[in-house]
């Protein structure tokens, strides 16, 4: 019996039953004589994965599995989400308690993180509640606890509550402490909240000691004024909203921040709020804006904090593992370690975390404006900026500089700013008739309609990541964050991926004559319905090739090009999306002239041209067009970077 099921286990004519091709193989190699040879095959394939897995995840740290469909089913019994080692997590609590923390110390580093985080775990929150053996404080003498003195009853605060103060009853007195600290007769907490959220909007309070009320205080500037808007704060229901919006629309806050030399004589300071106070951006807005008018912010609301930068080689590194690094979130989501702060929110006046703070402190040292100049950061919410749809619509030099200030400053340039600007753009680069793209090929990828084989070059997109020697969807392949998935590009092929879109390989002709295209399209698995090629000239199909398990030579001849017309090479994924992983490098040649055919013409390579990481010498403003450099310098302008 056994016997006759090993035969057809090799021979994978299970009924009602197709093995994995690499399983059937293994008991095809060693056939087995009982259950134990079974055991011992199953053994020996599943230690092979294991190894080849380790392996593949060695060479590429950020990918999800195999491509492999048949190796990624055998993958996934060993690490998979229902893998026999995987306890769900509605068993743990079945478990008992002993064997549970053993088990999670054992196996989960960082285990209290993680199970507040694990998709099974409850809901949380942290909470305050009382001991059941409750004790009165004793007073420290000299702040020695070895020298306790008088008990001292739990009760508020003998200035404050005055000949009404009484020992609290209720437990420990929390609540009932939380109740006099905003209780109606209490005038401190709305006056301070107020006077807080006045300095957030005008860069000094009411009363510029934040934090102290006291005798030694500095008075307010204008009592009045903040007794009402502490009347008004605490009749709203103690909203800090209607504040907000109380604050914002007076008239006192849309004041100009011009200045008037009569009144500057009279209030240097401007403590009688004659102007508005300009006040430079901290860090967090400065984070903030750039992503969001470089159209790279990741609007994603809630959810766990994140990495909002790659730590420096002289930062100490967070010891949890769990942030990602997504520097497009806006920043209040960003993760803060309190011991371990990264030194560019030092740079920027961060304040630190171990205290409280009553305001940041404001400085200008060389190191804020060597980042804004040449953080790696800002260049790039800079190319993202001029990448901009709105932006490279614009033909016309003066229309482009126009919606780059409507991008920014939310208003038109000056005369004066577009002729500046104009002129800079001019004098970075030589004249029109001369200029030719910064390469020849550009790399993106297009929508794809499968059922019409419809491929839409017009609107061909740029890769959201580079990594040494490929462009792709994200930092982790295949790409979940972008929607990309599979699609990668490398300078001899890449992967079709699927999911609606295609590769192309896009080149623009810096001259006038007659080329020709060749190449060779090689595509190497029998799984899937393999790859196609289409070649458009000027928009126009000029040759299509599919191939699968197989190769097929790209050529066109004879194609006739002006200075600045544009040839795309297309790869799609047919119909199915898997197991398109191909190798294409086309390459266009100018054809000899008539009569001339021994002379060797230019040869524009695809591969040749494709981007290369730069190198560590190389000074990334080196690559800056002009357009770019003039958009670092618009985000840098201190009316990008100041409120006025």
């Amino acid at each position: 019996m056994q016997k006759k099921l090993a035969e057809r286990v090799t021979a994978n004519k299970l009924v009602d039953c197709q093995l994995n091709p690499i399983v059937a193989a293994a008991f095809d190699k060693q056939r087995p004589e009982s259950l134990s040879d079974v055991a011992a095959i199953y053994q020996k394939l599943f230690d092979e994965i294991d190894k080849e897995w380790l392996k593949h995840a060695s060479s590429f740290p950020n990918t999800l599995g195999f491509e492999n469909l048949h190796q990624e089913q055998l993958r996934k019994l060993l690490y998979g989400e229902d893998a026999p080692g995987v306890i769900p997590a509605d068993d743990f609590k079945t478990l008992d308690r002993s064997v549970f923390l053993q088990l999670i110390n054992t196996l989960i580093p960082n285990r209290d993180l993680r199970l507040a985080m694990h998709p099974g775990s409850p809901r949380r929150a942290m909470i305050v509640r009382d001991t059941e053996k409750l004790y009165d404080p004793h007073i420290f003498i000299r702040g020695n606890k070895d020298r306790p003195g008088e008990a001292v009853p739990r009760q508020f605060i003998g200035l404050l509550a005055g000949e009404d103060q009484i020992p609290f009853t209720e437990g420990s007195g929390r609540l009932e402490l939380a109740e006099a600290i905003v209780a109606p007769d209490n005038p401190l907490t709305a006056r301070v909240i107020v006077n807080r959220v006045w300095a957030w909007h005008f860069g000094r309070g009411l009363v510029d000691t934040p934090s102290d009320f006291g005798l030694r205080s500095s008075p307010p500037s204008h009592p009045e004024l903040l007794d009402w808007l502490t009347s008004e704060f605490v009749d709203s229901g103690w909203s800090i909203k209607q504040l907000h919006r109380l604050i914002l629309n007076s008239a006192t806050y849309q004041q100009s921040s011009h200045s008037d030399n009569e009144k500057l004589t009279a209030d240097p300071e401007n403590r009688l709020l004659w102007r508005f106070n300009r006040r430079r951006l901290e860090y967090e807005a400065i984070h903030d804006s750039m992503l969001a008018v470089s159209g790279k912010l990741d609007p994603t609301r809630g959810g766990p904090s994140s990495l909002m930068f790659k730590y420096a080689a002289f930062d100490q590194k967070p010891n949890t593992v769990t942030w990602e690094f997504n520097p497009y979130r806006r920043a209040i989501y960003g993760a803060i370690e309190r011991d371990k702060l990264p030194s560019l929110l030092l740079t920027f006046d961060f304040p630190n975390p171990d205290e409280t703070n009553s305001g940041r402190n404001t400085t200008t040292v060389p190191t804020q404006s060597l980042f804004l100049m040449n953080g790696d950061f800002t260049m790039e919410m800079a190319t993202a900026l001029v990448a901009r749809d709105e932006i490279q619509i614009a033909s016309d030099p003066h229309e482009r500089i126009g919606r780059l200030y409507d991008r920014v400053f939310n208003r038109t340039p000056t005369s004066t700013e577009l002729r500046v600007a104009s002129a800079f753009i001019q004098s970075s680069r030589p004249d029109e008739e001369d200029v030719l793209p910064r390469s020849e090929w550009v790399f993106g990828f297009a929508p794809y309609d499968r059922d019409k084989v419809a491929h839409d070059i017009a609107a061909v997109k740029t890769f959201p990541h580079f990594v040494p020697t490929a462009l792709q969807g994200d930092i982790e392949f295949p790409d979940t964050k972008n929607g990309l998935g599979w699609l990668r590009l490398t300078p001899s092929g890449g992967h079709a991926g699927g999911g609606g879109v295609c590769l192309v390989r896009q080149w623009t002709s810096p001259v006038s004559g007659v080329v020709d295209l060749e190449g060779t399209l090689k595509h190497g698995a029998t799984q899937g319905d393999g790859v196609r090629a289409t070649v458009y000239v000027r928009g126009t199909k000029a040759g299509q090739w599919s191939v699968h398990n197989e190769e097929a030579a790209t050529t066109v001849a004879g194609i006739t090009v002006s200075k600045g017309d544009q040839i795309a090479f297309v790869i799609d994924y047919v119909r199915n999306g898997t197991y398109d992983g191909f190798q294409w490098a086309p390459e266009v040649r100018e054809s000899p002239k008539t009569g001339d055919e021994a002379q060797t013409g230019t040869v524009w390579s695809s591969k040749q041209g494709f981007p290369k990481m730069p190198d560590a010498q190389v000074d990334p403003l080196d690559e800056f067009d002009a357009w770019e450099r003039l958009a670092q310098v618009l985000l840098m302008s201190n009316e990008f970077m100041f409120l006025e």
